[in-house]
């Protein structure tokens, strides 16, 4: 049924996907050329680029305007790689009425109950924990929504404490099945993504613009605190690269280790867990337990005219939160949608 279904999409559609398919041996971003591609904010910060590839997994069931369905979820969409500088196979991806893609309770509301600070999603049922933080209103759990494709789930365990990763492009919902503001997002190119889109979020809800995320950081008292504020109390391990500094004899006041190596604080209750970050080329899951990462839907344009995403990412061995456009499309982050304004 994947070959069906693959069949069935246009080459527009297939971009998408290539996100997670296409070489990105990009060279370091030369940071005075940089220009920043937003959902609406717009603030330069330094350029960081990724050398990746990557291939996406489908792993939703989805039906085509033929009216089959296609149930597996693990074959991965071949698409042919086109270098990433040229104006080929870089075109940022688009649903296409060739294959309209049809996604069961699509237009499915929220519910959601200020009281007990919780959202309902009604397209699957789910319910997530929310917390109010400054004047904002942010999802405390990390979403767990199964899209049509570049989602991975390590299990369902995993997943109903942790969430899906997302490569960037899902979490933009870059196939348009539930609204056009980031339609079309996903590729190594320009992307024209509306003001606070909606992407794979709740309805009512929209993934994080760069602007939101600084609004955030800032509440949590700064990049140089932010991370342990926000880091869950619990569920953080040292990672292999740097057990070291967290050894014994350094877990004492008096260490420079010793603040790096506690736990968060949860000050907020925005309880972010050590999901880690998942490879979709390398179709593997990197440092869970010590780090995890949160997309926004800002890009940032390089030099080499190569998009790259805003990302705030905590590890277990900094108080800080790092956030900057580091964020590769191949990527697999957590995504914490916020609340539209009213």
């Amino acid at each position: 049924m994947m070959k069906k279904f693959i069949a069935l999409l246009s080459v527009s559609s297939l971009a998408f996907f290539a996100a997670c398919g296409d070489d990105s041996s990009s060279s370091p971003a030369d940071d005075s050329n940089n220009e920043e591609i937003t959902s609406g904010d717009s603030k330069a910060k330094s350029s960081a680029s990724k050398k990746d590839d990557s291939k996406a997994k489908s792993s939703s069931s989805v039906k085509t305007d033929d009216g089959d369905e296609d149930d597996e979820g693990d074959e991965p969409i071949s698409v042919d790689p086109k270098d990433e500088g040229s104006d080929e196979g870089d075109e940022p991806a688009s649903s296409s009425s060739e294959a309209k893609i049809e996604v069961e309770n699509a237009d499915a509301a929220s519910e959601f109950n200020a009281e007990k600070e919780t959202l309902k999603d009604l397209r699957d049922g789910q319910t997530y924990k929310t917390a109010k933080i400054g004047d904002q209103i942010w999802m405390v759990e990390n979403l767990n929504y199964e899209y049509v494709g570049g989602t991975f789930c390590k299990d369902d365990e995993f997943c109903k404490k942790y969430g899906r990763h997302y490569s960037w492009g899902a979490a933009m919902d870059s196939l348009a099945v539930f609204s056009d503001d980031g339609k079309g997002c996903g590729a190594l190119k320009k992307c024209e993504a509306k003001d606070a889109a909606r992407g794979i979020c709740p309805k009512g809800w929209h993934v994080p613009t760069q602007t939101d995320m600084e609004t955030l950081i800032e509440a949590a008292g700064g990049e140089d605190i932010a991370g342990k504020k926000l880091k869950s109390a619990e569920g953080w391990e040292a990672g292999e690269s740097d057990a070291s500094y967290c050894k014994p004899e350094y877990e004492d006041e008096d260490s420079p280790y010793w603040e790096s190596c506690s736990k968060g604080s949860d000050t907020f209750g925005f309880s972010a867990l050590a999901a880690g970050e998942y490879d979709f080329y390398k179709k593997k899951l990197n440092e869970p337990d010590s780090t995890t990462s949160f997309w926004t839907s800002t890009q940032m344009l390089t030099s080499a005219n190569v998009a790259h995403v805003y990302v705030a990412s905590i590890s277990y061995e900094e108080n800080s939160i790092f956030f900057d456009h580091s964020g590769h499309v191949s990527d697999g982050f957590s995504v914490r949608c916020i609340k539209d304004e009213e």
